[in-house]
């Protein structure tokens, strides 16, 4: 099967029945759990032989063009060894046709081709034990590759010109003597033959003639667990919605104008702009050696100064009122047209008429005005000059300014337009020059823009123009052509009308809540500092925390001011912040507008541990209720001798009061209403304290009760330190009092936690009633994410329920879809021979998520949990929640592996 495929199989012939799960765990090695009814071999109550084993197959080479897959298998080596063999089988495939053979020990050897080549390098691989050793469940590593004799099987696979209908035809080493012999019946003849049919994707059914006669049915269920299926689910998620560019652009520039001025700009240039001949070019700052100022320079810089950059920032560094006079420049670009008198007209007059007459770039026509009169101007205006910051020379004819007040200046002149300049070439693009107002009080106004941009004007347009072409433009640009405002009185006005509209508008906090609410998550607070919001939720809804911040963020992109650039977003549980994740707004601008990725916004993204004193910051009201009230149940068990299946129907109700900030009171309770497996009473034979074995006295005696009641306290000691205590009724079996510490260390793949119950038995009816054993039990746990395949290992080390010490080891692999399959095993102090039957405490997890087969949300997870035989030793606590599993949808790893699918 391909890597992480899950495969559940059904046989029906003779002399067995069998069902089996077989999973890909990695891709060299599959795994398989096998239970069988062989109707041909009795147990010693001379009943059918129920056999619960595993498998496991090791691939040591992949198939190439010129070498065959081969592979080595182990089959029921953790069992009975009833059916236990070992075999190295090699496969090629040629066309149409897939050819295997194979060499078999054990059973695999039963009919006998050659004697066991191993024995003559030691003669112990010449003897193999039989079935049946001791109590069962045990590795039986003194079977592997002995025996006698060795055996030869193989198999030929066509696929027919039948679309999905292949026939197969093997032959087999396995004999099945210990059939033959307790039902007489022949079961020797080694030829089997069959058909398989795929009639849909990830099904097969097969049909075979076995041991020349019997006819068997074989069904085949195969899946892919790391298949995303949140795409198909009903509730899609919302559009990142970018904001508006010039709503953008006008905010920047805004910004950028109260930015403070900076002491280290690159290539900057000081141009004065309230005197003559005060504009130095780059030729003569590069023979000072200064490109970029110091201190120094910037303290001693000509007043009424603008510096301007190649990366677009400008800032005022002085008055012009005490500026000395800067040194001439050779090629003047800029005209005074501050003078009143009729000297400094014709001055200006007879500079522009030498300009126009040494440059083509103007023609012969007289100068108009856009935005002005000829009325006359008070001889206290403020001086005013026009500067063309776009032009290789710069004219303008000008009359005097003029003004209602000092204050309030009210220029009125005549300035160079388009149609008064020619290009140099008959082809080139007209590109008419920015012209802008500049007066003593600071105050800058454009009265033209370009169609094409130079660098200079790019530069001088960022700073005279922060809204242009915005939305609220209106609000920002308050001044027309013949009012205009300073930066300060501009910033001042913009704020005022902010607040005018916000106070005849809904809180845009409640507006962003109100959209985050309507993605299913809690809202716990959310505030706006600045350009920043943070906002607290708690997740309650799907299953990734990575879905919730994606939601989030797709909310309040939509909501959000335009002026908001970060979002905060925290995630909780059970009122414990867990982790931070700050998003740039302009990255989901770039993702809405399909010029970014996801991978680029997780780059630009912040991810820490949350701050334990956000706690503080939730503004929920307490207590506060929450229950799922009334909904249907089901517990179901697999693989019983007495009942290979049983299933019990019933129905459950839980709440949840949330008192104060992590305090909680829960419980839950349920009736059985039908139950197939009709328990029957009777206390158990195990020799060690009965805290798991007397399962069957819970069944029967509590078909009404409840499962847990119980007082938690969920706090955060430190960014990476979680603490839970809690007690109460813990679960179906125990109530007691304890808790747990948990140390995380943020983007680790290791963890570490310590937990400490002490803990009484419950009667066996599920109520109030308690038992005489006591005894306390616990673990230090080493959480550890292995690097490769998503597989995961946990080791528990301690105390368990039963009074015994050992170490309980786990291996899972979890894909990104929230799909767990894994196994686990614990040794204690407790030999085989006490812990009874199976030898020591093992078996399978398989974890599926509602979501991943449901078309909705929800955190729900069914957990079956496979074992040979229910035993005492190695037990642990059920119904706690581990802090290891509610931190982990939180966890800096699964956000970054679920980021691509939840923002894509």
């Amino acid at each position: 099967m391909p890597d992480g495929y899950f495969s559940a199989a059904a046989y029906v012939g003779q002399p067995d029945i069998r069902s089996s799960l077989t999973f890909q765990a990695l891709p060299w090695m599959e795994v398989t759990f096998r239970y069988t009814v062989d109707n041909a071999i009795k147990d010693a109550g001379n009943r059918s032989l129920h056999d619960r084993s595993f498998d496991v197959k090791f691939r040591l080479q992949e198939e190439t063009e010129s070498w065959p897959a081969i592979a080595l298998g182990l089959q029921d080596f953790l069992g009975t060894g009833v059916y236990s063999g070992e075999y190295l089988v090699a496969s090629k495939h040629f066309g149409d046709f897939d050819f295997s053979a194979g060499l078999g020990w054990g059973r695999l050897a039963s009919r006998k081709t050659f004697t066991n080549p191993l024995s003559y390098i030691y003669s112990g691989f010449g003897r193999r034990p039989g079935a049946f050793q001791g109590q069962g469940g045990s590795v039986l590593l003194t079977s592997f590759f002995r025996g006698p004799d060795m055996g030869i099987f193989g198999g030929l696979e066509y696929r027919t010109p039948i679309r999905d209908l292949s026939f197969i035809v093997e032959y087999s080493s396995d004999a099945y003597i210990e059939e033959s012999r307790d039902s007489g019946v022949d079961y020797s003849f080694p030829v089997n033959a069959g058909f398989n049919y795929r009639p849909w994707p990830g099904f097969d059914v097969g049909l075979s003639y076995m041991h020349g006669n019997t006819v068997s049915l074989h069904l085949d269920a195969f899946f892919d667990p790391g298949e995303d299926h949140s795409r198909d689910r009903v509730d899609p998620k919302p559009p990142v919605v970018a904001r508006n560019p010039d709503e953008v652009e006008a905010i920047r520039r805004k910004s950028m104008m109260e930015q403070p001025a900076r002491k280290h700009v690159p290539k900057t240039q000081f141009v004065d702009l309230t005197q003559p001949d005060s504009r130095r070019s780059s030729t003569e700052e590069q023979d000072a050696g200064a490109n970029t100022p110091n201190s120094d320079q910037l303290s001693s810089a000509p007043k009424n100064v603008l510096m301007i950059s190649e990366t677009g920032d400008s800032s005022r560094v002085a008055d012009a009122a005490t500026a000395p006079p800067p040194k001439p420049v050779a090629g003047e670009r800029f005209v005074d047209l501050t003078q009143s008198d009729t000297t400094a007209v014709a001055q200006n007059q007879t500079a522009a008429q030498s300009v126009k007459t040494s440059s083509p770039v103007l023609d012969e026509k007289p100068a108009t005005s856009e935005v002005a009169s000829n009325a006359p101007s008070p001889s206290n205006a403020p001086k005013t000059r026009f500067v063309d910051l776009t032009q290789d020379t710069q004219v303008a004819d000008a009359t005097s300014a003029n003004t209602d007040s000092p204050s309030k200046p009210n220029v009125r002149t005549n300035v160079p337009t388009p149609a008064d300049t020619a290009p140099a070439r008959a082809d080139a693009e007209e590109k008419p020059g920015i012209v802008f107002l500049i007066s003593e009080t600071g105050g800058i106004q454009k009265l033209r823009r370009p169609r094409a941009v130079s660098l200079t004007s790019r530069l001088t347009d960022e700073i005279a123009k922060p809204a242009l072409g915005a939305k609220n433009a209106d609000r920002v640009m308050l001044a027309s052509n013949d009012d205009f405002m300073t930066v300060a009185q501009r910033a001042v006005a913009f704020e005022q009308a902010a607040d005018t509209e916000q106070a005849t508008a809904p809180p845009i906090a409640q507006t962003m809540a109100s959209a985050v609410e309507a993605q299913n998550l809690e809202v716990d607070a959310i505030k706006v500092q600045g350009d920043v919001v943070r906002i607290i939720v708690t997740n309650n809804r799907y299953l990734r925390d990575a879905e919730a911040v994606a939601r989030t963020a797709r909310a309040l992109s939509a909501t959000a001011p335009p002026e908001i650039e970060y979002f905060q977003i925290v995630t909780a549980r059970e009122d414990v912040p867990l982790t931070s994740v700050l998003l740039s707004r302009t990255q989901l601008d770039a993702l809405a507008n399909h010029s970014g990725a996801p991978v680029s916004l997780f780059q630009s993204a912040v991810l820490e541990p949350a701050d334990p004193t956000l706690r503080d910051s939730i503004e929920k009201d307490y207590p506060s209720f929450d229950s799922d009230y009334i909904f249907p149940t089901l517990q179901q068990s697999f693989f019983d001798p007495d009942r290979p299946y049983a299933a019990r129907l019933g129905v459950g109700t839980d709440f949840l009061l949330s008192v104060l900030p992590g305090l909680t009171v829960e419980g839950a309770a349920d009736a059985v209403l039908y139950d197939t497996s009709k328990p029957r009473g009777g206390i158990s034979n195990s020799v060690l304290p009965h805290v798991r074995s007397d399962v069957a006295e819970y069944q029967l005696k509590g078909k009404y009760g409840f499962s847990d009641l119980q007082t938690s306290y969920a706090f955060k000691i430190a960014p990476e330190i979680y603490a839970r205590v809690a007690a109460g009724y813990l679960e179906d079996m125990f109530a007691g009092a304890g808790g747990e510490v948990l140390y995380r260390p943020w983007g680790k793949r290791w963890a570490i936690g310590v937990d400490v119950w002490a803990v009484q038995q419950r009667d066996f009816n599920r109520l109030f009633g308690l038992r005489d054993y006591r005894t306390v039990t616990g673990q230090a746990t080493l959480y550890y994410k292995l690097p490769w395949h998503d597989v995961y290992a946990i080791v528990r080390a301690g105390r368990f329920l039963a009074g015994d010490y050992g170490a309980n080891f786990e291996v899972v692999r979890k894909f990104s879809t929230g799909m767990e399959i894994g196994a686990w095993a614990t040794f204690t102090n407790v030999s085989a021979a006490r812990f009874g039957e199976g030898s020591f405490d093992k078996g399978i997890v398989i974890r599926i998520p509602l979501e991943w087969v449901a078309p909705f949300p929800s955190r729900n997870v069914y957990n079956l949990e496979l074992r040979s035989i229910q035993r005492d030793g190695g037990q642990r606590l059920d119904g706690v929640q581990r802090l290891y599993d509610m931190t982990d949808p939180s966890d800096y790893g699964e956000i970054a592996e679920q980021w691509n699918s939840v923002f894509g």
